[in-house]
């Protein structure tokens, strides 16, 4: 193999667009080879969910074991997680390994399409795994939901002074498609939209992440990675009008 492994850890979406087919179709693309782990079957397609089905714990953290057996990942991307005692014994698996792998946690709490899949009653020990892994991916409206009593640009300076976060800002209505990294409980670095992408896409979320852990295995900093995603997402908007879009290979901007 001359790319490295990439694990993603997902939802599946029969549509294609979101979840675990979308990373491995944006991991492809991106020269590094996908693995996946399955966390839930949907029932849904662009802007309609209909229903969802956790995949049980012990079959998850089973389906992990096994491939880590043969392969060890560079990077690992989390997307949608039943629980967070669940999310703590997968993070004890991926620890585990003689090099453990950077890990992007990309917070799925509720589908852009509606459908609310996590209460915020059930993140009393949020705080603790995101200090377990590299990179924390909300958006604002997680944030919000998270911690509804604090401003979210608060919460990200007090999460960055333990793990890099980057918000995103793809569904900020006031600074839409603006993206900040915060470090060290600061305001590192922002990527304002070099241009606002004229189709609506299902699963934007799921490519900026999986391009980021991707670009990440590949040895980038993470500022040029994210940099990179977010170009890639962009191409990835701009494929075709429709809501489903096409993955092809990166042209570096």
């Amino acid at each position: 193999m001359s790319g490295p492994f990439v694990l993603s850890i997902a939802g599946f979406d029969p549509s294609a667009g979101a979840g675990l087919l979308a990373d491995i179709k944006t991991f492809e693309q991106l020269g590094v080879y996908g693995l996946s782990v399955c966390s839930a079957q949907t029932i849904q397609r662009p802007g309609r969910f209909a229903d969802l089905r956790w995949t049980e714990a012990d079959w998850v953290e089973r389906q992990l074991a096994f491939l880590l057996q043969s392969y060890t990942p560079k990077a690992v991307k989390i997307g949608i997680i039943g629980d967070l005692a669940l999310l703590g014994r997968l993070l004890d698996q991926l620890a585990a390994l003689a090099a453990p792998p950077l890990v992007v946690w990309d917070p799925v709490l509720s589908a852009s399409a509606g459908f609310d899949f996590q209460q915020a009653d059930a993140f009393e020990d949020l705080k603790a795994l995101i200090e377990r892994v590299d990179v924390f991916m909300p958006n604002r409206q997680e944030l919000e939901r998270l911690w509804p009593k604090q401003s979210p640009l608060a919460v990200a300076q007090s999460i960055s002074q333990q793990t890099a976060l980057l918000l995103k800002g793809g569904h900020d209505p006031q600074a839409k498609g603006l993206d900040q990294l915060f470090l060290a409980g600061e305001l590192a670095a922002q990527w304002p939209p070099k241009m606002i992408a004229p189709y609506d896409k299902h699963g934007t979320g799921c490519v900026l992440s999986s391009a980021l852990t991707a670009f990440l295995a590949l040895g980038l900093p993470l500022t040029t990675a994210f940099g990179k995603a977010k170009d890639y997402n962009l191409q990835f908007m701009n494929s075709q009008p429709s809501l489903l879009g096409w993955h092809r290979s990166y042209q570096d901007e």
